[in-house]
């Protein structure tokens, strides 16, 4: 009987693994589901799962309603119980540093930002990332157990290393394999980097307009770029690197400009390019001030700024058509943070292509909405990895 006692133990044990597993991947699941991943009838998997209750290792609760939920009585889903760990996040863009303090369930705690030119040099940003942090508001026990760093480039996650592809025009010194080792010891905190799009796209699947969706697209439009995700299956989908999602990396013209990673014609390359001429036509110089001008002059009805949006979201959405003509997605999310001011030339024109470059029966049963985490949605995703 004891021999039978240990086996029973033992595929416990591997029915919790599985289970553990599953839900850090897809944030919640219902024992319906679960009972599908275990191969177990719900009777049998009904008893381990209450002894993963009994053992604090899971939650169970009403499901959140999504965006296509009807009415009734809401579903029960399990999930990993909330840690009250609290991370350093950090959303480095070209010319800006946000840095918050975000508790595990992905709620912002304190935030604090600053200019920061990240063609300076890693160590330029390592010394405004310190300061920042030391600014942050530490009351109640806000102490964090870690650093999660959202990266405006490609990161090799599982070896946590700045693509030199990606990042060699942007920020050359960020590439030799010390950026973990530079910030940890700056910060005193165990350090994580991770592409910026890949935690926004995180924080849209658990907080944001992605809850309740199991295959999407997460779209963000900004002065710095352009950065996107994939959601498949209600999971984050990585890649073999971590590097899938660049859309910003589809050519849209194959003569075009010579991007950073090597390539012509590259989404990115050619939006920046459209942007940087019209601005120096007017003797502007780039920068966040300038965008925030044009976004100003878009909404007030300047005709030649509003063709330029018009241009540049007819040329995201062919990109995006692209994709999904490939995995058939149920939503695009938007984050438009070019024209937040109010204007939305970007986002009428991107639906519009999106429409025209997407196969009928894929947008028949796929929406667009637009992001409601808007600056927050990295910071969010941080706490959330």
């Amino acid at each position: 009987m004891s021999s039978d006692q240990s086996a029973v133990s033992a595929f416990q044990q591997y029915v919790r693994a599985r289970i553990l597993e599953h839900l850090r991947q897809s944030g919640e699941a219902s024992r319906t589901a679960l009972a599908e991943v275990t191969g177990l009838s719900r009777r049998a998997l009904g008893g381990i799962v209450d002894d993963m209750k009994q053992a604090g290792l899971v939650d169970e609760a009403d499901a959140d309603r999504g965006p296509d939920r009807g009415v009734g009585r809401p579903a029960r889903v399990l999930r990993l119980p909330v840690r009250q760990e609290v991370t350093l996040a950090a959303d480095i863009s070209p010319d800006r540093l946000r840095v918050a303090l975000v508790d595990s369930a992905g709620a912002i705690l304190s935030v604090a930002e600053a200019n920061a030119d990240i063609a300076r040099g890693r160590s330029h940003t390592v010394g405004t990332l310190v300061a920042l942090a030391r600014s942050l508001d530490r009351d109640e026990g806000r102490h964090p157990a870690r650093a999660v760093l959202g990266l405006p480039t490609m990161v090799d996650y599982e070896r946590q290393l700045v693509d030199p592809a990606g990042a060699r025009a942007l920020m050359p010194s960020w590439t030799d394999g010390a950026t973990v080792d530079e910030f940890a010891s700056a910060l005193g905190l165990p350090v994580t980097i991770a592409n910026g799009a890949t935690l926004a796209t995180l924080a849209e699947l658990r907080l944001g307009a992605g809850r309740g969706r199991k295959n999407f697209i997460v779209l963000g439009i900004g002065h710095e770029g352009i950065g996107s995700g994939i959601v498949v299956d209600g999971r984050v989908f990585e890649g073999a690197r971590g590097f899938a999602g660049e859309i910003s990396h589809v050519s849209v013209h194959a003569d075009g400009v010579i991007c950073p990673c090597g390539q012509r014609g590259c989404l990115a390359a050619e939006t920046a390019n459209q942007l940087r001429l019209f601005l120096q036509a007017r003797g502007v110089d780039m920068n966040a001030e300038a965008y925030e001008e044009l976004s100003t002059a878009s909404a007030q009805g300047d005709p030649a700024v509003r063709r330029l949006f018009a241009d540049i979201g007819w040329q995201i959405g062919r990109a995006v058509g692209s994709v999904a003509n490939v995995f058939d997605p149920d939503a695009v999310i938007i984050n438009d943070t070019l024209t937040e001011v109010g204007d939305d030339a970007v986002t009428q024109s991107l639906v519009r292509s999106i429409t025209q470059h997407t196969h009928p029966g894929i947008t028949a049963g796929m929406t667009v909405v637009a992001s409601d985490l808007k600056h927050t949605s990295i910071l969010a995703g941080a706490g959330l990895l």
